[in-house]
């Protein structure tokens, strides 16, 4: 099967369950994937319904994965390649209701609320209550994530592992990224920023020993057979931010986001903490380049 016979397939099953099972109109489901930040009018979801030939392989692609988005939020069900079918997820949560966007709201002189910073990484206290508000998903996007592993070892189990393993055991994925260690990308970066931060060539070096060391702690949690995964990704882009986000594809989606200063470690470059609700246009610009981020040059690894 080709990859657009795919998209085609998960479209047909997801519109099954959608229109003809759960009676949700045409029009109501183009207005919750606009939500998910994925726009379809009308005719093109009628397009899609009707499973028209001349639909491109970019639009099916969308549209397969948006539809996707939608059915594990709110119905707690994943396509399944083996089967070809959609599947409830083991311990799936309360379902949750993707709000309706179907115009822009007028704009307003108003200023939007503030947005909280940290004048450096979180410490990991914060860092747990920011994980522990997830429902669906937490994205976490980051250059070596060595801190990240070491807090399963350097901090006490019930400050951190064991959160950790509560929050996966709700059926709760972490979807982590890191920098491909031996690629262009990275070696190019550790010595530009060598230049003002001479400890950065030692990091470069030992990248590829901190990358192992996280897979194997990643597939040791996921050998205790929690519902949720940990999952690792590497990416070949010039690192820009570090950031997490939870259950980013919902209208009470947060994150932390920290931009990369030249001449300044990673641990005391000043951190964001925007609110979709709050922060409505700051977020999503962020988080349209955090997705086209993690979905481009990116390999799994776990």
């Amino acid at each position: 099967m080709s990859a657009k016979e795919n998209y085609q397939e998960i479209i047909k099953k997801s519109l099954e369950i959608l229109i003809e099972k759960e009676s949700v109109a045409q029009k109501e489901i183009c207005a919750k994937l606009l939500a998910l930040d994925y726009k379809f009018s009308l005719a093109s979801m009628s397009n899609l319904a009707s499973g028209k030939d001349n639909i491109g392989s970019t639009t099916l692609k969308k549209a397969a994965l948006g539809l996707q988005e939608l059915l594990k939020i709110e119905y707690g069900l994943s396509f399944q390649e083996s089967s070809k079918s959609f599947k409830a997820i083991p311990n799936s949560k309360t379902r949750i209701i993707i709000p309706e966007v179907a115009r822009e709201k007028p704009k307003s002189n108003i200023p939007p609320p503030p947005f909280h910073f940290y004048d450096g990484r979180l410490d990991v206290p914060e860092k747990v209550a920011f994980f522990q508000q997830a429902q669906t998903e937490i994205v976490e996007v980051g250059v070596r994530l060595s801190k990240f592993k070491n807090y399963f070892l350097d901090v006490r189990e019930s400050g951190f592992s064991d959160p950790i393993a509560q929050i996966l055991e709700k059926g709760i994925d972490f979807n982590c990224f890191v920098l491909k260690p031996d690629g262009n990308f990275s070696r190019r970066y550790f010595e530009d920023r060598a230049e003002v931060l001479p400890m950065e060539s030692i990091k470069f070096s030992t990248s590829q020993q901190e990358l192992q060391a996280l897979i194997k702690r990643f597939k040791e949690i996921n050998k205790k057979g929690h519902p949720g995964q940990m999952k690792l990704h590497a990416y070949e882009h010039f690192p820009y931010f570090h950031a997490t986000v939870i259950d980013g594809n919902t209208e009470r989606a947060q994150m932390h986001i920290s931009s990369y200063l030249y001449g300044l470690s990673r641990a005391n470059s000043p951190v964001l903490q925007l609110s979709k609700r709050e922060n409505k246009i700051l977020f999503k610009k962020y988080w349209t380049s955090i997705k086209a981020f993690t979905t481009h040059s990116v390999f799994k690894l776990v």
